[in-house]
């Protein structure tokens, strides 16, 4: 059972959900996910096991580069195929990828948004839109000048919130994500930098709860996370998955 969006919300959209509105469209079908380095950061991260999963839970936090945080928590019930942004002391609850209306068109494209950051190197098994290429350079994230192994993910120049966008994943030999360069629109410099750290578990899935640009200037992380997977209970009659120890790379 695949998330119902099959072309996420990028990086920039990030941006546009903060400061203002981003243009929408249908998505292209085409894809080619051939390279063994995308399955196997795909399933390191949990995409084997993604069908266990029926409830996720998590607060998006993004601080910009004036200083302001941006806050969004929630909470996907994966069975339901419904999403609930927790706000101001009020749940307000969505079909996903079914908005009725423009205020739920916004709520879903926020959640969309800060699910693809956390869930990306999933997205490397379900989406369409894209073509995976690999080849190895030298990381950003790293002192060494010895090339290491890098996954290029192209998006369609036709549909989605930013089409055409690209991210260049750094991987670590345990086959990790080190950090991405994102390119907004598929432009040659890269439009942002940002580490990978803080891995923990939370049942099947592998998660990145911190991500920070080298200059300081874009931080974002993930807190009050919980995956629930079949056969749990619920968390009103006893606790869902708890991460295990902390990993800081």
């Amino acid at each position: 059972m695949r998330p119902t969006p099959t072309r996420p919300a990028s990086l920039a959209l990030t941006c546009c959900l903060v400061l203002g509105a981003c243009a929408s469209g249908p998505a292209d079908r085409t894809v080619d996910r051939s390279p063994s380095l995308a399955k196997e950061i795909a399933r390191i991260y949990g995409a084997d096991h993604w069908d266990e999963v029926v409830e996720l839970g998590f607060t998006f936090e993004v601080k910009r580069s004036d200083g302001q945080v941006v806050r969004r928590q929630w909470t996907w019930d994966r069975v339901k195929e419904l999403v609930t942004l927790h706000r101001d002391g009020a749940d307000h609850t969505i079909h996903y990828g079914h908005p009725r209306d423009e205020g739920e068109r916004k709520l879903d494209a926020a959640f969309l948004n800060d699910s693809f950051w956390l869930l990306f190197p999933l997205h490397l098994d379900w989406d369409d839109g894209i073509t995976i290429a690999e080849d190895r350079a030298r990381s950003p994230f790293m002192p060494s000048d010895e090339p290491v192994p890098r996954l290029r993910v192209r998006y369609s120049a036709r549909g989605g919130y930013t089409p055409g966008d690209a991210y260049d994943l750094y991987v670590r030999p345990d086959w990790r994500i080190d950090g991405w360069a994102y390119h907004r629109g598929g432009v040659a410099e890269p439009t942002l930098l940002t580490s990978w750290r803080d891995h923990r578990r939370f049942g099947p899935l592998l998660l990145s709860l911190e991500r920070k640009s080298p200059d300081g200037r874009f931080e974002l992380h993930f807190t009050d996370v919980h995956v629930r997977t079949r056969g749990q209970r619920a968390p009103d009659s006893g606790p869902a998955s708890r991460p295990a120890a902390q990993d800081p790379r």
